[in-house]
């Protein structure tokens, strides 16, 4: 499972709701209210993890190889920012994916990006029973 770390900047995330802001006026205040979950900052999903019983629980950093590996994540539905993305109607959805293109290309060629932000990834073992 994957959850952005809101307290270190969301870069990533951000390019796409400040799209948002600016093109549907729910924008900006969905954008506060995913902010405020502490599941978001460090540690968060890590503890999440930690009392639904899964065992030797590691988190680590993500990184986008391409624009299209980075758009690709919005695209599945999952969590409030994918399934605002899917819900968008064809056009307003190709609308915002060229806004958040060019931010996320910033006039460089397509490739790999470093946000100054940073993802937990977790994964947990189930304890054996004895």
């Amino acid at each position: 499972m994957v959850v952005n770390n809101f307290r270190c900047g969301w870069t990533p995330f951000s390019l796409v709701w400040d799209a948002a802001a600016v093109l549907d006026s729910s924008g900006a205040a969905m954008r506060d209210e995913m902010v405020s979950k502490p599941l978001g900052w460090p540690g968060g999903l890590a503890r999440l993890f930690g009392v639904v019983g899964f065992a030797n629980v590691v988190e680590e950093q993500l990184r986008y190889q391409s624009f299209e590996d980075y758009w690709s994540s919005f695209l599945t539905g999952q969590g409030k920012t994918g399934s605002y993305v899917t819900n968008l109607e064809a056009a307003q959805r190709s609308e915002w994916e060229r806004h958040v293109k060019a931010a996320y290309l910033c006039g460089m060629v397509d490739g790999s990006r470093a946000f100054a932000t940073s993802f937990w990834a977790v994964r947990g073992e189930t304890p054996t029973q004895r």
